[in-house]
């Protein structure tokens, strides 16, 4: 069974009977990032399936097997290698690519204009945070717990806590005043 890949929804599957090849378009602007061809080497088949050469039927649904199987492998290196080419959007949720759609001078998504990082507030009883838009990190775009000092993924330290020196209330990485308080951040 195959495991969930989060990533963008646009892309284009060019794998032949000869190996594998994608191409991953950028969720706003369509640039796309193609994948170098992955050589699909079906080996010596006689020696898989031995006395069973005399029934081609049989080879070629074994040989479709394997090429599913490693089909499904060579997908998961396909994403892995172009991910680093974008960044998701922790707001709308978009992949985009990090050479036009994302200003890291800013860490700002160009689609809906939201601040990487920035978990989206939602007010609750007592002013609490109760959720909201998961935060990316800012080096590879992978998802990161408001919580988590380093990303999991590639180890880039995710920044240093802020914190309220009024009320303690933990504060976004642009807050200017308190959003529990109302203290202005110094």
């Amino acid at each position: 069974m195959s495991k969930i890949i989060q990533f963008v929804s646009d892309f284009e599957d060019f794998s032949t009977e000869n190996g594998f090849q994608w191409e991953f378009r950028c969720d706003r602007c369509g640039k796309g990032f193609r994948t170098e061809f992955d050589r699909f080497d079906t080996g010596d088949m006689t020696s898989a399936t031995g006395a069973l050469d005399a029934i081609p039927v049989i080879d070629e649904h074994i040989a479709e097997s394997e090429w599913e199987k490693e089909h499904e492998k060579a997908y998961e290196r396909a994403v892995k290698s172009v991910r680093k080419n974008f960044m998701q959007c922790p707001e709308c949720q978009s992949w985009v690519c990090k050479s036009t759609c994302w200003d890291d001078n800013l860490v700002v998504c160009a689609k809906c204009g939201s601040i990487a990082g920035v978990v989206r507030r939602e007010s609750g009883k007592g002013g609490k945070a109760t959720g909201g838009a998961q935060a990316a990190c800012p080096a590879c775009g992978e998802p990161v717990d408001p919580d988590d000092k380093y990303c999991a993924e590639c180890g880039a330290q995710l920044g240093a806590r802020r914190f309220c020196p009024n009320c303690g209330e933990q504060l976004r990485p642009l807050d200017k005043f308190c959003p529990e308080c109302g203290d202005k951040i110094r």
